[in-house]
């Protein structure tokens, strides 16, 4: 489902618990990381958040990492 996000630029709410997730979320800008207390400010949570920034963090994440491009990098690591 991140991907699926991701390649909508949708920010992400994630859950502290999923780690490695969570980790790529916060390193990125991607969206933010919640623990199951803060559901009940979830709204006062969303409503902090730069939304224009982190549209910004994922586009820049896509281009970064999309197929296309990591395809021609293995394409040209496979040369060598």
């Amino acid at each position: 489902k991140m991907r699926n996000y991701l390649e909508a630029g949708t920010p992400i709410i994630i859950n502290r618990q999923w780690e490695h997730m969570a980790k790529i979320v916060e390193k990125y800008g991607l969206g933010f990381v919640i623990d199951a207390k803060d559901l009940k400010n979830l709204r006062k949570i969303i409503e902090k958040q730069n939304y224009s920034q982190l549209q910004k963090n994922i586009k820049k994440f896509q281009e970064e990492f999309k197929l296309s491009k990591k395809i021609k990098e293995i394409e040209e690591n496979r040369k060598c």
